[in-house]
C-alpha cells in the first residue's frame, strides 16, 4: 500500500510541474507581438498557449536601455490579472493613440520604448522570451514584429526572422489581442501572387521626384541581361521616358532596363568576359520563366524611388502562366541564385504581409536545402579551371 501512495505522489508531482520552467514560470508564455511605433505608440502583446489559464502576478515586461545588464532592467512593467488559455494580454503605453488603447487590457505609463531598447517578458527575474538583445544597440526603430503562429516556443535568445513575421507599427495594430497571421507557412514559400487590383493602381507619382505606388503594368521582353536584369518594352502610358535614362524605342514605345529589386544575381557579361559562377543558371532560370508566360508585369516599389543611380528601373517582375503567377525576384532567391538585399519597405505587401517576410523565407529555404549558390554544383562552370563554360 505504502509503494502505491508515493508512485501516485510522483504522478500528481509531474502533473503539477508539466508546462513550467523550474522557477515555477509557464513555458508556453510568450510575447506574440511588439510595436515600436513613433511617439508614446507602443505596445506588447503576449500569449498563453498552454491549455490552462496563467496568473500574471509574477510576470513583467523587462525594457533594456543600452549597457544594462541582462537581469538588471531598466525599467519593469508589473503585470496583473490573468491570461485565459489560447488568448493574449495586451500592455500599451498609457499616451497611446486610441487606436492602439482600444486594444489593451493594461495601460501603462512606464512601457516606453524606441526600438533602441530590449524588451524581455520575465517570470520574477528571469527573462523568459525576448525582443531584441538586452543591452545593446538595436535596430527596431518604426517597426512591428508579430509572432508566425507555428513558431511558439520562447526563447532568451531572440530569433527575429525565424519566429516573427515583419510589418509597419500602424499596419500591425489590427492583429493586436487575437494571436493571428495573415499568411501560412505555405503562403510564405509559395510567394507573392499578381493580383489584378495591381493594374488599377498608378504606376508612378511625381510630386518632388517620381516615386513607386505598387501599381503594375503590362510589358514585352526584349532581352535579359543577367538573372536580375532585363530590357522590357513599356506600354505608352507608363511614361518612363520622364524618369528613366537607360532607354530606347522599338516599334514606337520605349524600352527600358528593369533591376529586380531586392536580387543580385552573379554576372552573365559575355561580352566582357565576365561570368560569375551560377550567373548563367540564374540568367536561365529568369528566361524560362518568362518565356513560358501568358502575361509579365512589371510592380513599382510602393513608396520607393523609381530609379537608381545608374538609370534603371527598380521593380517586381511577374509572370502569369494561365491561373498561376510567380515573383521572378523571389524565385530567385528561393533557387538559391541570389541572396536578398532586405531592405524592409512595409509598403509593398500580399495578404498583408510585406514582400520582406516572402524573400526572407525563400532564402531561409534555399540555404536549409542548399540550392544554387549554398551548396549545388552549377553545370556551366569549369571547376577546374575556375572559369565558365559559356565564355
Amino acid at each position: 500500500m505504502k509503494k502505491i501512495f508515493v508512485v501516485a505522489l510522483s504522478a500528481l508531482g509531474l502533473t503539477i510541474l508539466a508546462g513550467c520552467n523550474n522557477n515555477g514560470a509557464s513555458k508556453d508564455i510568450m510575447i506574440s507581438e511588439y510595436i515600436a511605433g513613433s511617439d508614446s505608440n507602443q505596445a506588447i502583446e503576449i500569449y498563453n498557449n498552454s491549455d490552462k489559464e496563467i496568473n500574471l502576478a509574477d510576470y513583467s515586461i523587462g525594457i533594456y536601455a543600452i549597457k544594462d545588464k541582462a537581469g538588471a532592467p531598466t525599467t519593469k512593467v508589473n503585470l496583473e490579472g490573468t491570461i485565459a488559455s489560447k488568448k493574449t494580454f495586451v500592455i500599451v503605453n498609457k499616451s497611446a493613440d486610441k487606436e492602439l488603447l482600444d486594444k489593451a487590457d493594461l495601460k501603462s505609463e512606464t512601457l516606453s520604448f524606441g526600438g533602441k531598447e530590449g524588451i524581455s517578458l520575465m517570470h520574477k527575474d528571469t527573462d523568459l522570451d525576448v525582443i531584441g538583445s538586452l543591452g545593446i544597440r538595436n535596430q527596431n526603430m518604426n517597426l512591428a514584429f508579430i509572432r508566425k503562429t507555428w513558431m511558439t516556443t520562447p526563447s532568451s535568445k531572440f530569433n527575429l526572422t525565424d519566429d516573427y513575421l515583419y510589418y509597419n507599427p500602424e499596419d500591425a495594430v489590427k492583429y493586436l489581442g487575437d494571436f493571428k497571421n495573415s499568411v501560412t507557412k505555405d503562403d510564405l514559400l509559395a510567394g507573392p501572387k499578381f493580383v489584378e487590383d495591381y493594374l488599377d493602381i498608378d504606376f508612378y507619382e511625381h510630386v518632388t521626384s517620381y516615386t513607386g505606388t505598387g501599381g503594375a503594368v503590362e510589358v514585352t521582353l526584349d532581352g535579359n541581361i543577367d538573372g536580375d536584369t532585363s530590357y522590357f518594352i513599356f506600354p505608352e502610358e507608363a511614361n518612363v521616358n520622364e524618369y528613366m535614362k537607360d532607354l530606347y524605342t522599338k516599334d514606337g514605345l520605349y524600352c527600358g532596363k528593369v533591376r529586380y529589386q531586392e536580387v543580385d544575381t552573379p554576372e552573365t557579361q559575355v561580352q566582357n568576359k565576365k561570368v560569375e559562377l551560377f550567373g548563367w543558371p540564374a540568367k536561365l532560370n529568369t528566361a524560362k520563366l518568362q518565356d513560358e508566360a501568358d502575361h509579365i508585369y512589371v510592380q513599382s516599389n510602393a513608396k520607393q524611388a523609381m530609379v537608381e543611380n545608374y538609370g534603371r528601373m527598380l521593380g517586381f517582375v511577374f509572370v502569369v502562366k494561365g491561373n498561376d503567377s510567380t515573383l521572378v525576384n523571389f524565385d530567385t532567391i528561393k533557387h538559391g541564385y541570389s541572396t536578398a538585399t532586405l531592405v524592409f519597405n512595409g509598403f509593398i505587401k500580399y495578404l498583408d504581409c510585406p514582400y520582406y517576410n516572402f524573400f526572407v523565407e525563400a532564402e531561409k529555404y534555399a540555404k536549409e536545402n542548399k540550392l544554387g549558390l549554398n551548396g549545388e554544383v552549377d553545370p556551366y562552370w569549369d571547376y577546374e579551371n575556375n572559369k565558365s563554360k559559356m565564355l
